[in-house]
């Protein structure tokens, strides 16, 4: 059962609150690629959804290799690099969308491998200052966090689709990544420098 004690725990409310706004982007892009592909490029729809393929094999082969990333990276350093794949990816799909069908499938590549970076040291840092006893039940809270924000991705990506171009559209799923990116710098920076204050209390006592 999630209690209130979770939502105290500022690590974990401010990854989950990142969590939202970032993974609601995934599946928006995801679902608006072949559409960009068949509207600007004059792709077949169904030969349009292979162009996702490149990102899910990168993504597979970082899962894969996430052991020795992890030894060559810090966590901090890893999710940093995971906004940067997701939010770069998005900015430069909204500003060359039109130029070439490639900057689709360079674009998917960075966003998928972005989110497969993200995943576990985020994970890990959310549930530093949790109970192993309790981990389970903040695992799975993340993990609704990441379902509802899902398909609520998808909906006003199709929505805003059916209102705007695919740029301004792009630009507006990369705005809400940039904003749960924001929030969580933001919060992790400062946590940080109070985590090192307490520590150096510490050992000067």
């Amino acid at each position: 059962m999630v209690t209130p004690e979770f939502f105290t725990n500022g690590r974990y409310v401010w990854t989950i609150l990142m969590v939202f706004f970032v993974y609601s982007t995934q599946m928006g892009f995801i679902f608006l690629l072949p559409f960009a592909a068949h509207d600007l490029h004059g792709m077949n729809i169904d030969k349009a959804s292979l162009l996702i393929i490149p990102g899910h094999i990168c993504a597979i082969l970082i899962g894969i290799f996430s052991g020795k990333i992890g030894g060559v990276l810090s966590s901090r350093a890893t999710i940093y690099t995971a906004f940067a794949l997701v939010a770069g990816a998005l900015v430069a799909a909204a500003l060359f969308v039109q130029l070439h069908v490639a900057v689709l499938i360079l674009a998917i590549v960075a966003f998928a491998s972005g989110f497969a970076l993200m995943y576990a040291p985020l994970v890990n840092t959310a549930l530093r200052n949790i109970t192993a006893t309790k981990s389970g039940i903040a695992i799975g809270f993340y993990n609704l966090t990441i379902n509802i924000a899902i398909p609520l991705g998808i909906a006003y990506t199709a929505k805003l689709q059916d209102l705007t171009s695919y740029n301004t559209v792009l630009w507006i799923l990369a705005a809400v990544a940039a904003i749960g990116i924001a929030l969580y710098v933001i919060s992790d920076l400062k946590m940080a420098r109070s985590e090192s204050r307490l520590t150096r209390s510490g050992e000067q006592l």
